[in-house]
């Protein structure tokens, strides 16, 4: 009988590289770069190495119900104020949760609303807070005092529309921009004023697959002979008409530059100023309007969610009528996220290292709500504010 020698055993050394590429979930597994990942939960993608995602600590507890948005004051005089509208089983009031560990002020009670958008206006009188909702009379913050404007209210007044339904707020050129709820008109003041006559302006004429509008936004493009800043209008139907001027009352000052398709847009919190640019969120991913409106909308390879396009598309298509979809920056981290709200309870985070373009995804975080305000991120929750991304 002959006797085999047993084989001596060999091995050898694989350098495994981290997955630094971010959350691939469009390319097969065989197809996928050795630096990217099927599942990268909670760490954040930096251009060398993977961070662990750091957490958030305590700001102040105490606001009385679901904390919904936020509404902050930047003064001309360095002043910082931070407000959080809470809806406590329909009942809704603003809360200043201005000050770190300090019992939060109730400061405006017996809203009807909750979901508020804002704009800042700065004047030789000062610097104003424009806040509406679409439900309550506009509220003005001037740093001090809070005021309900209405079209007979003093100090203030705004005349030639109902203010409660005003539902987004916009300050471009130096005028204070207003969208009529479920409607297509919007409402302009003069330049450089926080009150006085409202101008309707009717965009129904531009737009040939109906619906409402949305949001309005400043889209800033350099054209080779300076920065121009744009002032575009999207539809609930996902049109989107773009002006150029500053003066909507002169056909010599304002301009419509064209109307474009891009599907429908998620949420009211559906765009974010990115440097010069504007993203918006829409069931074709996150995309720069100056990719967008310069190409075909089939080609999503222009969404800079293109690595996670299924993933953004399924959540979408099952979370679109959710509250608490918003696109979220916070420049010192060079961090970009959408937040995806899974339920009343539960939300995640889609994000992205705005240098390496690398996605990742957030668990655990609960925000149905954020602000970024003195280089510093916040989000609500259930009676409670959180400064994220510390601890």
């Amino acid at each position: 009988m002959v006797m085999l020698r047993p084989k001596r055993q060999t091995s050898s050394t694989v350098t495994v590289t981290a997955p630094i590429g971010g959350w691939n979930a469009v390319n097969q597994l065989a197809s996928m770069s050795p630096n990217e990942a099927v599942i990268i939960d909670n760490w954040f993608c930096l251009p060398t190495e993977l961070q662990s995602r750091k957490g958030y600590t305590l700001w102040c507890e105490g606001v009385t119900g679901n904390i919904e948005s936020f509404i902050t004051y930047d003064g001309q005089d360095g002043q910082i104020s931070m407000f959080a509208v809470a809806d406590d089983a329909g009942s809704c009031s603003i809360w200043d949760v201005t000050d770190y560990g300090a019992t939060p002020t109730e400061v405006i009670t017996s809203l009807t609303n909750a979901r508020w958008h804002f704009g800042q206006v700065s004047t030789s009188g000062g610097t104003f807070t424009l806040a509406v909702n679409g439900s309550d009379y506009l509220m003005l913050y001037d740093g001090t005092n809070w005021y309900t404007v209405t079209d007979v209210s003093t100090p203030y007044a705004i005349t030639g529309v109902d203010t409660d339904k005003l539902i987004d707020v916009l300050v471009h050129h130096r005028r204070a921009w207003f969208v009529e709820k479920d409607s297509m008109r919007g409402w302009y003041l003069d330049t450089d004023s926080i009150a006085g006559a409202a101008t309707a302006y009717d965009f129904a004429p531009l737009f040939i697959n109906g619906g409402s509008i949305a949001r309005i936004d400043t889209w800033t493009l350099d054209a080779g002979y300076g920065m121009d800043d744009y002032f575009i209008v999207i539809t609930t139907a996902g049109e989107i008409a773009v002006f150029s001027g500053t003066n909507p009352a002169s056909a010599d000052t304002w301009q419509l530059n064209g109307v474009y398709y891009a599907g429908s847009p998620v949420g009211r919190n559906c765009t974010i100023k990115y440097g010069g640019d504007v993203l918006m969120l829409n069931k074709d991913g996150l995309v720069p309007l100056s990719q967008w409106l310069m190409s075909s909308r089939v080609n999503i390879k222009t969404s800079i969610t293109n690595k996670i396009q299924q993933r953004i598309t399924d959540a979408t298509t099952a979370y679109a009528d959710n509250y608490g979809w918003q696109v979220v920056l916070n420049p010192p981290n060079n961090m970009l996220f959408v937040n995806v709200p899974i339920s009343t309870t539960e939300f995640q985070q889609y994000v992205m290292n705005t240098i390496s373009g690398a996605w990742s995804r957030f668990t655990g975080v609960n925000a149905t709500c954020w602000t970024f305000i003195d280089n510093l991120l916040y989000f609500g929750q259930c009676g409670k504010v959180y400064k994220f991304w510390d601890g």
